[in-house]
């Protein structure tokens, strides 16, 4: 269970829109072939498994998740309070707004990428490139499992 919750935790934070990337295919996206005729494989879906544990186990010396780990902190006080002010009201505002930001600057599959820039993102992004590198998992091949798997739920 635990290594489903990563997994899900980490599609969220920073693989939110494959679905994009699945309709693309649809669409005859330069990639479309590729990812078409991509198979999910149980010895791929190990080395994803091992990836999401390695990036789900560097995530908290991250200072990024770090920060988000703070921002929830300070956003959950202001939401518990029965008549939070104005001024908290905007701050939780804020709050969001930054989460986001944080959460959209690691996303490296959001937006119309092709699987070259995913690629180049992946191994630009450190926790995510050591986690894949320490899972014997090639950045794309990692995309392209990612994209057939989420579309695939969808």
């Amino acid at each position: 269970m635990m290594v489903f919750n990563a997994l899900v935790f980490c599609l969220v934070l920073t693989l939110s829109s494959l679905p994009a990337l699945a309709a693309q295919a649809a669409a005859q996206h330069p990639d479309a072939k590729e990812i078409e005729n991509y198979r999910l494989t149980e010895p791929v879906w190990k080395q994803v498994m091992a990836a999401t544990r390695n990036l789900m186990a560097a995530m908290p010396s991250d200072p990024r998740f770090q920060r988000i780990s703070k921002l929830n902190a300070e956003k959950k006080a202001i939401d518990s309070k029965e008549e939070p002010s104005e001024a908290e009201i905007a701050r939780a505002q804020k709050i969001e707004e930054e989460i986001d930001a944080i959460q959209s600057s690691v996303n490296i599959m959001s937006g119309n990428k092709s699987l070259d820039e995913i690629e180049a993102m992946a191994k630009k992004e450190p926790i995510l490139a050591n986690a894949l590198k320490s899972a014997g998992l090639a950045p794309r091949e990692y995309a392209k499992f990612m994209a057939v798997f989420v579309g695939s739920m969808m």
